[in-house]
């Protein structure tokens, strides 16, 4: 017995299905509307497959986006059990709405024949590599600095988008400071509206973002211990992908390398954003990207890491939000002002067409370097 001819309990079975379908244009993820109760014709990969003491889902991507498919059988039995992660599919599905979010109730499903799936994957590596890319925006500020490390914010960038859209979860891991903090949060904001595009989802955020402080100024290798035993529980049980880890304002000394390494060895990837001096680069090797003004030759007393995670953040999502007040926050945590007044000059203007006055932006800092 065939797919098709399997009963699904979840609706009524249109009738003249095969007419129906052969009706219907090929859809993209991205152009399915929640509540649009349409029935629509689909080609997608199976990035995992989770069974419920419902159906089935099967969540899939087509390179525009990810869509939640549910196949029923029988409460708890596993619906279509010759589909298996990584295959690429067809299916005619009917777009329903469940507790917010859009989902497909599958009338019929089947592989990819061998001719079919090359085509097909050789279709989605094409569109994940122009929604990777990074038109590279005009930086906050002049700086020799930040044009010296241009090509590593748009690699890092590009990697972080890529992430997205392959629906890798993404951990940010920050120094335990004010100028820790701010980067994480410039990060956060730039990277959360992404991950909401790419599900069709809210809650996406708690699924496939993570940020955490680190209590030594590095990545110890406590940190990617947890961090790889809460991934390896997330893959066991809901079949996600072992995530990229950004780590911000820590990350480019020898005593992260150990704890890079440990997550790398259990599948994990690795950026590095950082400003704090380095004896020797043990750590560029190791990583997909390094950012830190003291691998282009410069000082990186001149920036803080939250100057460089703002100026990131717009290289990841140009219309990120409320980060302008950042840098400078970041730098008057950092005493940046003693190194590079003109810079940190600049950064205030911008922040004060925000609202925000120097002794405002360094009573957050006071406070948020106290309190952490």
């Amino acid at each position: 017995m065939n797919n098709f001819s399997k009963k699904n309990k979840d609706f009524k079975r249109p009738v003249k299905t095969q007419e129906r379908e052969e009706k219907l244009e090929k859809s993209f993820i991205k152009d399915i509307k929640k509540n649009s109760k349409n029935t629509v014709f689909i080609f997608g990969k199976i990035n995992r497959i989770a069974q419920t003491g419902g159906p089935t889902v099967f969540v899939i991507s087509d390179g525009t986006g990810s869509l939640s498919l549910k196949g029923f059988v029988g409460a708890g039995q596993r619906a279509y059990p010759e589909l298996t992660e990584g295959d690429s599919i067809k299916t005619f599905i009917k777009i329903e709405e469940f507790q917010g979010e859009t989902e497909g109730n599958i009338i019929k499903i089947n592989k990819l024949n061998p001719s079919e799936e090359k085509d097909f994957i050789k279709s989605i590596e094409n569109i994940e590599r122009e929604r990777a890319k990074v038109i590279p925006p005009k930086f906050l500020v002049e700086s020799p600095i930040l044009n010296k490390l241009k090509d590593s914010f748009i690699k890092a960038a590009t990697e972080i988008k890529l992430a997205i859209i392959q629906d890798r979860p993404i951990i940010v891991r920050h120094h335990n400071d004010t100028d820790g903090y701010s980067s994480g949060f410039s990060l956060e904001r730039a990277i959360l509206p992404l991950i909401e595009e790419q599900h069709g989802s809210e809650k996406s955020r708690w699924e496939f973002f993570t940020r955490a402080p680190c209590a030594a100024p590095f990545y110890e290798i406590d940190d990617s211990i947890r961090d790889t035993a809460q991934s390896l529980r997330n893959v066991a049980r809901f079949s996600n992908k072992m995530p990229l880890i950004i780590i911000a304002d820590n990350g480019s000394t020898q005593e992260d390398l150990m704890a890079i390494q440990q997550g790398k060895v259990h599948g994990s990837d690795f950026i590095i954003v950082d400003h704090h001096k380095f004896d020797q680069d043990v750590i560029s090797r190791e990583v997909l990207t390094h950012i830190n003004p003291f691998l282009v030759g410069e000082d990186g007393s001149h920036f803080s890491a939250g100057m460089l995670c703002s100026e990131l953040a717009r290289f990841i999502n140009p219309n990120v939000k409320n980060i302008n007040q950042i840098p400078a926050m970041s730098g008057f945590a950092d005493r940046i002002e003693l190194s590079n007044p003109k810079t940190m000059n600049d950064y205030l203007k911008i922040a004060e067409k925000e609202g925000y006055t120097k002794e405002l932006l360094s009573d957050i800092a006071l406070v948020i370097g106290t309190v952490y």
